[in-house]
């Protein structure tokens, strides 16, 4: 009996220590990180281990995505920096992808630094983001340092938190509650006509919306923590690789700095709807001083043409015509072979013209990922269509700052 009571004791005890030392479910600076158990790790001496088996140095966590371009631009420096301090640091590279996908992607763009995956998102929902590339640097001791932005992972900041220095770095909190489908301004929901421009809004992702349901369906445009330029080619509708931006105040226009960024609204009755661009563009001119006008230019393009085998015949669907596009491709269904053209454009990042002759809706499906680029070419392949390099005249949209 003794004994029994003695373990019971001994047991509640223990329960109230580890209920006593339980961490937050959100990771902050200066407080210690859980044990996280890597499940699965590439390019490692250790195909699993703990966040504890790199105690000993400065681990810096690195979340990214397949789709995430900055994320992998960002990767051959993180390799320098790792060479550079060797067994004093470790960067780890932390996705909650699918170790398919992964292992398709390091089989195409290898990465030399380690990759972690975290598919059940344990890590990634502890160090809370929406946006990405997102940064967390702990200390030999498993205490966060920094959750920051990419550009504040440098040289001269890893050598100061070495040295145990107040790292001291703008903490990057991204506004999870933001929601962008609700007007910014009190009082909205009743509006018939508003236009507001915010300074960079901490912790709200970058992006646009433009509802085609709901109250505001087609009559509302929201852009948040956008700078000028990106909020003008959005106002005409352009692609971001047909644009020739030409400002003599470069600095007013430097996206690194927050400063520059802005969030803007935009809501007319239902009977401008179809002026809301016009009225955008308007705004931004009068906002920021900017002018846009549509100029000829012979440039290099890629030629979207079809073969004498073509194999894309018309759609024999009645369905309204449809089209979803991202980092995974492409699936259209009674479209035309413009939605083509714009999808090659923003993927492959240059200047498509479609010389296919083709003006009818059609049916397709393009499988393009980031981790295999060139296979564009055997999927056009299926529907007898393909690139080939040329120089076209085309309309570019000058962008010029209007300087007193």
């Amino acid at each position: 009996m003794k004994t029994f009571l003695l373990s019971a004791i001994l047991a509640l005890s223990t329960a109230f220590t580890l209920k006593a030392q339980q961490l937050p479910a959100e990771a902050t600076v200066g407080q210690a990180t859980p044990d996280f158990k890597l499940q699965k790790i590439y390019n490692h001496t250790q195909k699993t281990a703990t966040l504890k088996d790199f105690r000993d140095k400065l681990v810096i966590l690195d979340f990214w995505a397949t789709w995430c371009a900055p994320c992998i631009e960002s990767f051959p420096k993180n390799a320098e920096l790792q060479q550079h301090f060797g067994n004093k640091i470790q960067f780890l590279a932390i996705t909650d992808e699918p170790a398919k996908r992964i292992d398709k992607f390091l089989e195409k763009r290898p990465v030399n630094i380690p990759v972690v995956l975290d598919e059940e998102r344990v890590i990634n929902n502890f160090f809370k983001h929406r946006s990405k590339p997102h940064y967390a640097v702990l200390d030999g001791n498993g205490v966060v340092l920094a959750i920051t932005e990419e550009k504040y992972i440098t040289k001269a900041n890893i050598e100061k938190m070495l040295a145990g220095e107040p790292a001291n770095l703008p903490v990057k909190k991204d506004m999870m509650e933001f929601d962008a489908s609700k007007p910014l301004a009190a009082m909205a929901d009743q509006s018939l006509f508003q236009s507001i421009l915010l300074p960079y809004q901490q912790g709200a992702p970058s992006g646009g919306r433009t509802p085609t349901s709901g109250p505001f369906a087609n009559r509302r445009i929201m852009l948040s923590n956008l700078d000028p330029i990106t909020m003008l080619q959005t106002a005409y509708q352009w692609s971001p690789i047909r644009i020739d931006v030409q400002v003599q105040k470069e600095d007013k226009y430097d996206i690194d700095n927050e400063s520059n960024r802005y969030t803007y609204e935009l809501i007319v009755p239902a009977e401008a709807a179809g002026r809301k661009y016009k009225i955008m563009q308007q705004d931004l001119s009068r906002y920021f001083g900017l002018t846009a006008n549509v100029e000829k230019r012979t440039t290099d393009v890629l030629l979207l043409t079809q073969s004498k085998k073509s194999k894309l015949k018309p759609s024999i669907l009645t369905a309204e015509s449809d089209f979803t596009y991202g980092g995974r491709g492409l699936t259209m269904v009674n479209n035309r072979i413009e939605e083509v053209r714009i999808f090659l454009e923003e993927q492959l990042q240059a200047v498509v013209v479609d010389e296919t002759g083709l003006t009818q809706k059609y049916d397709l499906q393009l499988t393009w990922v980031n981790e295999n680029p060139e296979n564009i070419h055997k999927e056009l392949a299926k529907y007898g269509l393909k690139l080939t390099p040329a120089r076209r005249e085309v309309d570019i949209l000058v962008i010029r700052d209007q300087v007193q």
